[in-house]
């Protein structure tokens, strides 16, 4: 099974951050969360955001909100460049 399948909130969020090449304080800055907050969305796997927050993250990584809250292999942006 490929292991994108099950990636979770945290893991999607922070490879985001990684293929944006945005820092955490750049992502945070832009979408108005604390650099703490953000912090702990990619290092909890029990810490996650309100809606509008994940909104807000999904629209400055340039993805979709489903993408990253969602457990679906066929949301997987990046599939077609495997």
């Amino acid at each position: 099974m490929n292991p994108k399948l099950t990636m979770d909130f945290r893991e999607r969020l922070r490879e985001e951050i990684t293929f944006s090449g945005l820092s955490n304080k750049e992502v945070a800055s832009q979408a108005g969360i604390t650099l703490r907050s953000l912090v702990s969305f990619v290092s909890s796997q029990s810490c996650m955001p309100s809606a509008d927050v994940a909104v807000k993250l999904a629209r400055v990584l340039n993805t979709n909100v489903e993408y990253l809250i969602e457990n679906s292999y066929d949301l997987w942006k990046h599939a077609i460049f495997e």
